[in-house]
């Protein structure tokens, strides 16, 4: 999938804690949700990563910092990421359900 498209990216290599490549690693922040557990956003690379209490875990890429800021102050979490993330940036699986 092009980075100018929306979808599942398969052909990236495996994940690396985000930060990483900046020399730092940017730590999940705790959400309360009935979905989701915790949020990390890395504003260098503009990646997204969200875990879901399931175990999975999802990174979206291009995500502007104010579409990070509006998920943190929304009042449903999982509903906010379905309506303003999902299918609108790209993003790949990194870790399925356990």
């Amino acid at each position: 999938m092009p980075w100018g498209g929306v979808g599942l990216i398969t052909s990236c290599a495996s994940a690396v804690p985000l930060g990483a490549d900046r020399g730092g690693e940017v730590l999940h922040q705790p959400v309360v949700s009935s979905n989701l557990k915790s949020i990390a956003y890395d504003p260098g690379g503009r990646i997204l990563e969200v875990l879901f209490k399931s175990g999975a875990v999802y990174q979206y890429y291009q995500v502007p910092p104010s579409a990070y800021k509006d998920l943190l102050e929304a009042n449903s979490k999982g509903r906010h990421l379905a309506r303003f993330v999902k299918g609108k940036f790209p993003y790949r699986m990194v870790s399925p359900s356990s």
